[in-house]
């Protein structure tokens, strides 16, 4: 038996059941059908949400809020923070954790803070000039004059791919970032740098090598293991060749960091002694190689491997394998139509079928079933 939100108290408490109620609650989808409609995890009724969104909330500070700017539904504490209860929640636009007039529960004094929840509650009356409406239009307000002047400040060099504003000290900030102009910027010119990008297209690529040691219990136990694949993309599409060449300039750190978490860090668990490094960062078109510097890595022991051959490999293993189903296919149809021929096929494996064989090898097939000999049964003289 789940226990009854507010609201389902009250209305039980007048006389309302599962098949009578007002028009401004509901039964949770997906319960109307039970014995008990009103026994579900949601504890009873929910307000209607047309209904809902229009109402008006108050917070303890004073400041009004409509029903859709409220987050409903949250468990926290023991207690589920809902519109049922009168009990749902805002973000606080003046961002007072330890504010007295909220609830206890949701006041922080720690060091560390996340949102800044609001406790709010029912109210017939609303009053925009002292509403969270009202203060969020005032701040969008100010957010675009302040951004206005922030442009005018810097002789509009500045991009808004690169801009964020601290709703805190009311203030922009801006920090040039290459790799969002790689994956968010379309524009030919860049007001930053103040001039048209290349239409040249290219990559980040870099050399990875990863260093460990051979632990088989065998007369070669410890010895180092060295590998370095080389051509490594670091932008998942091109873009011009001017942003690659700013990515090169933030150093090799930050794409060791992608590389270690995405993949070696997990590995690094099970062997103490892996380590990697990227080396040789650098802006091209296309990946060029060095044949000499290959064959001096292997040389001095390492194992050499292209980004791009591995690549290649992978595609070639997948299309093999795609045809390796695709003849399987072809053979397991072939034998269906000579043992029972077309006719007698279900519509899938007829449509199936239809889409192997050409006309002219369907005919062939079903000639080939007409002629196969039928193994005969004594049972069929009975």
């Amino acid at each position: 038996m789940h226990e009854y939100n507010r609201l389902t108290r009250v209305l039980v408490d007048k006389g309302y059941d599962a098949l009578r109620y007002p028009a401004y609650v509901k039964i949770p989808s997906g319960y109307d059908y039970m014995t008990d409609p009103l026994d579900n995890p949601y504890g009873g009724f929910e307000y209607r949400e047309d209904y809902i969104r229009k109402a008006s909330f108050l917070t303890g500070c004073g400041l009004y809020a409509m029903g859709e700017t409220c987050f409903h539904d949250l468990g926290f504490m023991g207690i589920d923070w809902r519109f049922e209860n009168n009990n749902p929640v805002i973000l606080c636009p003046y961002y007072k954790y330890d504010c007295m007039q909220n609830h206890a529960l949701l006041r922080q004094t720690g060091e560390t803070k996340g949102l800044c929840f609001c406790v709010c509650r029912r109210t017939d009356v609303y009053v925009y000039e002292r509403s969270l409406e009202f203060v969020r239009n005032k701040s969008d307000t100010e957010k675009r004059y302040l951004y206005q002047e922030f442009i005018e400040k810097h002789n509009d060099r500045v991009c808004p791919v690169h801009m964020t504003y601290d709703e805190k000290r009311k203030a922009w900030n801006f920090r040039y970032d290459p790799i969002k102009c790689a994956s968010d910027c379309t524009k030919s010119f860049c007001p930053v740098r103040g001039k048209t990008i290349s239409a040249k297209r290219g990559n980040v690529f870099y050399d990875l090598m990863v260093r460990t040691r051979r632990k088989d219990d065998t007369f070669f136990d410890g010895q180092p293991v060295i590998s370095l694949t080389k051509g490594k993309r670091f932008l998942p599409k091109p873009a011009s060749i001017d942003i690659c060449r700013e990515i090169v300039k933030m150093g090799g750190e930050h794409i060791k960091k992608k590389e270690w978490w995405n993949r070696y860090s997990m590995w690094h668990i099970y062997d103490p002694d892996l380590q990697i490094e990227v080396q040789n960062v650098r802006a091209e078109v296309r990946e060029n190689r060095d044949l000499m510097k290959d064959l001096e890595d292997i040389k001095n022991g390492i194992d050499v491997v292209h980004e791009s051959d591995r690549v290649e490999d992978e595609k070639e293993k997948r299309r093999a394998r795609k045809e390796q189903r695709k003849k399987k296919r072809v053979t397991t149809m072939e034998k269906k139509l000579v043992q029972y021929g077309f006719n007698m096929m279900d519509a899938n494996d007829q449509r199936l079928a239809k889409k192997l064989f050409s006309e002219e090898e369907l005919q062939m097939l079903e000639h080939e079933h007409l002629n196969t000999p039928i193994q005969m049964s004594l049972f069929d003289f009975q």
